[in-house]
């Protein structure tokens, strides 16, 4: 799309090919020589364009390879110049998920460990980004009986808050319209929600944002990028009181 013609376009195909699956994007912008086809993939390169108007650092495709190799898959590249270019992915069919056993525990609860807390409990999240918020359930759902709630807007949050009585409540700092702070003085005002712990989630990492947290009255302070295991300790030390 950046390295496009005004007016160009780019198509998205997508096939099963050989127990997998084929992806293909084609693009109508300048195209690429065999001499630029050969570095396109190597980290930080950009092929001159450092000092075009469009802005990148040169690690997307570099990137991108690495995590289809990782997924056992194969990217390529079919480039003409002045005709576009076409980007293949080839990844391998997932096996068919197996039927439980009605009878059988969950998955993932014997790996849950003895810190997992007991019986179904509410986690609200907090947060007006919508990867995140994918993120957060894939998370969450190693842990089991907790139940996500989850709110893109502040307003909507404090009202699920007050309204389901989460046992914990995750929240961004960065929101529209009323930040994080704002959020944990009015759940702290209302008496459904002033014993609920509540962790900031948040991109500040300075220690000045941390010390600024816990004087806030924050229960515990998380940084994003958020690891598995920082998460879920947190999750497990708020929900067991």
């Amino acid at each position: 799309v950046k390295y496009n013609q005004p007016g160009g376009s780019v198509q998205v195909r997508v096939e099963a090919v050989d127990e997998g699956f084929a992806i293909a994007i084609r693009d109508t912008g300048p195209g690429l020589a065999a001499e630029q086809q050969e570095r396109l993939f190597n980290a930080f390169e950009r092929l001159g364009a450092e000092g075009g108007p469009v802005e990148g650092a040169g690690i997307g495709l570099a990137l991108s390879r690495r995590m289809v190799e990782l997924m056992h898959g194969r990217i390529g590249l079919h480039s003409q110049v002045g005709q576009g270019s076409t980007f293949s992915v080839w990844l391998p069919a997932a096996p068919a998920p197996a039927v439980p056993d009605p009878a059988a525990p969950p998955a993932g609860s014997a790996a849950a460990g003895p810190d997992a807390p007991a019986g179904r409990c509410t986690v609200l999240y907090i947060e007006d980004n919508p990867v995140n918020v994918v993120l957060m359930e894939a998370m969450l759902q190693r842990e089991p009986g907790v139940h996500l709630l989850t709110a893109q807007l502040p307003e909507v949050g404090i009202e699920l808050a007050l309204r389901e009585r989460p046992d914990l409540v995750l929240l961004d700092i960065q929101l529209p319209g009323m930040d994080g702070y704002e959020v944990l003085r009015r759940l702290r005002e209302a008496a459904a929600t002033r014993r609920t712990p509540v962790v900031a989630l948040t991109a500040n990492a300075m220690p000045e944002d941390l010390a600024r947290g816990r004087a806030a009255g924050f229960d515990d302070y998380l940084t994003k990028p958020v690891m598995l295991p920082d998460l879920l300790a947190v999750v497990r030390r708020a929900l067991r009181g």
